[in-house]
């Protein structure tokens, strides 16, 4: 089968002209049924090519809004206020490199309570 060889060869280029970080495991928000007052915590995920390092943004939805950046709340750990409450959560995870970077995201959580 030299066609599933050719293929084969093409992903191998790509992988190797492709050096920035891809997402191939989700970050996760934990717990993922937050309350407000308690702190919830993101995981990086898991990347391709070695990020050096993440940085993080947190958004609320309500749905049938579309979510909205939570201003700044850029770390890995947040804490929900009673602001929050009623809204799920979800981050933004960007993953850097010398060739560039990646961004990924998590689920959404339940409504904070």
């Amino acid at each position: 089968m030299p066609w599933l060889r050719e293929q084969q060869r093409m992903i191998v280029i790509v992988s190797i002209l492709n050096s920035t970080p891809t997402v191939v495991g989700l970050p996760a928000i934990s717990p993922s049924a937050p309350t407000s007052g308690t702190p919830v915590a993101a995981s990086n995920g898991t990347w391709t090519q070695s990020p050096a390092n993440y940085t993080f943004q947190w958004y609320q939805c309500k749905s049938p809004s579309p979510c909205t950046k939570i201003a700044g709340v850029t770390g890995s750990t947040f804490t929900p206020s009673s602001s929050q409450v009623g809204y799920s959560l979800e981050v933004f995870v960007t993953a850097f490199n010398t060739s560039g970077a990646g961004i990924g995201h998590s689920p959404r959580t339940a409504p904070v309570s």
